[in-house]
């Protein structure tokens, strides 16, 4: 009786959990979003530099930035394995100069190898040239924020 009972409870987690055991055994995804930004001639310019610190490949990557009321996408890469980095850039043309430092929301898009879609987020700074004189560092710090 005892080996009955301990064999239907072994089946029904087997069962309960048998389709999530390859999220528990799957490898991950860890995004590092380098950002540096700069402004010249009323445009501002976002470089992105995103390295897979992870143990399994991204797949489909894009960024999208947003820099107060203008949202921007670019399409990274098919793929970036485990170690491998992958670069682009994007603009934002400024009708107006502007003064103080202003906020670049960037998302990254991505997909896991088991096709499940995921994004990272960062947050860089825009400062116009005559106030990034006055600090040592003048591209953001990336703030790590996540969402799946």
């Amino acid at each position: 009786m005892k080996k009955n009972f301990t064999f239907c409870i072994i089946l029904f987690f087997i069962l309960l959990f048998g389709n999530h055991a390859s999220l528990l055994f799957a490898g991950q995804v860890t995004l590092l979003i380098s950002t540096t930004t700069g402004i010249s001639d009323g445009v501002v310019k976002a470089d992105f530099k995103i390295t897979n610190q992870g143990t399994e490949p991204a797949g489909q990557v894009s960024v999208l930035g947003k820099f107060r009321n203008m949202q921007r996408s670019v399409y990274i890469a098919d793929r970036i394995n485990p170690g491998q980095s992958a670069q682009s850039s994007i603009s934002f043309e400024l009708s107006e100069s502007i003064d103080g430092s202003f906020p670049l929301y960037v998302t990254v898009s991505y997909q896991h190898a088991n096709g499940i879609t995921a994004s990272s987020g960062s947050v860089a700074r825009v400062m116009p040239p005559k106030e990034a004189k006055n600090t040592d560092d003048v591209h953001m710090d990336d703030l790590g924020l996540n969402a799946f």
